[in-house]
């Protein structure tokens, strides 16, 4: 299985329950819950490129792979949705939360 197939694997798999509503759930404020989840991306990382430890660095595995540290992924996705909440773009909250 080629790199591009691993990734494309990862991306569908994990990463999307990784972050699947994180707008709602964010560890923000758990940095052991963060470390563990990012703890999950380094290993795929690892994964996917077929590297061992201290072949490459985690930044160098997110630059070949054109990712994202989830933590910074998080953030985006939050603004992202701050964005279109105070914008009043097409959000529904529907997705997000549940009564």
């Amino acid at each position: 299985m080629d790199m591009k197939a691993r990734r494309t694997l990862y991306l569908s798999l994990v990463k999307s329950q990784l972050c699947y509503a994180t707008e709602v759930w964010s560890p923000v404020n758990s940095v052991q819950i963060s470390r563990r989840v990012e703890k999950v991306q380094r290993r795929a990382t690892r994964w996917i490129t077929m590297t061992k430890r201290g072949e490459l660095s985690y930044r160098e595995r997110l630059l070949a792979l054109d990712l994202l540290p989830l933590t910074y992924d998080g953030e985006v996705r939050d603004l992202v949705y701050f964005f279109k909440s105070f914008s009043y773009i097409d959000v529904n909250t529907d997705n997000y939360v549940s009564f």
